[in-house]
């Protein structure tokens, strides 16, 4: 397809495993067109490719001329520092899915995903309540979080800034005192942002992503999955397209496959 005539029900997306995930009908822009062998290895496996353009991810602002009209502009995630830089192409696009008057913050902070998840989570079918995190508005109550859990048997507890992404603004207290650095860092993110999240520190088994989009209230549906396998030292290893307790203990896979049936029966 060329981009002359880029269909209206192409979407944008601004990563390089949209090539797996993408319909054949959308755009995937990229810093960099994949190597050859990737994408040669992708149609022997089934995948029929997407458009993909390459275009400036780290300017100011993204755009891709060429394109013409857009049926809709999705990112993996929306952040308001995206909504702005995505302008150009949003005003291309005929489903513009950012609100006129943007989100409200607490929407995008860790501490409401705490609140949710309790609810989420009743008893210990897919998860010990004492694993999720705790809310903490001052420095007191950060400490009180940290030695419940460590209390519980958890020798590593994280602290997270309510709003942080991608591993950013966040801390590892190991066993013993708290460092004064890290008592420091703290204070600093209660000054600045009000609220921490305290955490247990929990061996990774896989990443399972799920992005939902919400049409009305109470009624969410599933757009992409990407299940994201990661190891000790390789940051991440990339998207697969199996089955989600492919590969995982007995226990993990069927804790999983709850948690999806849980997800669809809520109405995503």
């Amino acid at each position: 397809m060329s981009t002359a005539n880029t269909r209206a029900s192409s979407h944008a997306h601004g990563c390089r495993e949209g090539c797996l995930f993408a319909r054949p009908d959308d755009v995937v822009l990229v810093r960099q067109r994949p190597r050859e062998a990737f994408l040669t290895a992708l149609c022997r496996a089934g995948v029929t490719l997407p458009e993909i353009v390459v275009t400036d991810l780290d300017a100011p602002t993204i755009d891709a001329p060429d394109l013409g009209a857009l049926a809709r502009v999705q990112p993996w995630g929306w952040t308001p520092r995206l909504a702005r830089r995505l302008a150009p192409l949003r005003a291309r696009a005929s489903d513009d899915p950012v609100p006129a008057q943007g989100w409200p913050p607490e929407l995008l902070a860790k501490a409401l995903g705490v609140s949710v998840l309790r609810r989420l989570l009743p008893g210990e079918r897919l998860s010990h309540i004492e694993t999720i995190g705790v809310v903490a508005h001052d420095a007191g109550a950060v400490v009180d979080a940290i030695e419940q859990f460590r209390g519980a048997g958890h020798a590593t507890v994280a602290c997270k800034a309510s709003w942080g992404t991608a591993g950013r603004g966040t801390i590892r207290v190991l066993a013993g005192p708290i460092p004064d650095p890290q008592r420091a860092w703290i204070r600093r993110t209660l000054a600045r942002q009000g609220t921490i999240v305290v955490e247990p520190w929990l061996d990774r088994v896989c990443d399972l992503s799920l992005r939902l989009t919400i049409g009305a209230p109470g009624r969410a549906c599933i757009d992409r999955r990407a299940d994201a396998r990661r190891g000790r030292r390789v940051p991440q290893r990339g998207g697969v397209r199996e089955p989600l307790s492919a590969g995982l203990a007995r226990g993990s896979s069927r804790c999983i496959s709850c948690m999806c049936l849980d997800a669809l029966a809520r109405g995503a």
